[in-house]
């Protein structure tokens, strides 16, 4: 993607820990409205993180926590309606905000 070019479906993240696993999310979302379908979180199986979190990680009334599947490798996906609980509608709205990782 250029600079300047808009940012288009799906919008993806990763972290990885210290041996080279990773945990990563796609989003999901209509390029015309930028409203959030939905959300994949994968972990590499033996991945330190369990977990993404989107902004202040100490803060439990900003945090929102979105936890990949715990026993081993693989998949969780999260709904539009899951997603919109956690206070995120649009993608601006994870854009806006820090993203980590957490075990």
């Amino acid at each position: 993607m250029a600079k300047g070019d808009p940012l288009l479906s799906p919008w993806s993240w990763a972290a990885g820990d210290y041996v080279g696993l990773q945990i990563t999310i796609s989003v999901a979302f209509n390029n015309s409205t930028r409203a959030i379908q939905s959300a994949t979180v994968h972990r590499d199986d033996g991945c330190q993180y369990h977990t993404i979190v989107f902004d202040v990680p100490s803060d439990q009334v900003k945090a929102k926590r979105l936890a990949a599947p715990t026993d081993g490798a693989g998949d969780k996906t999260y709904t539009k309606a899951q997603i919109n609980a956690q206070g995120l509608t649009v993608i601006e709205d994870i854009l806006a905000i820090q993203i980590t990782a957490e075990p």
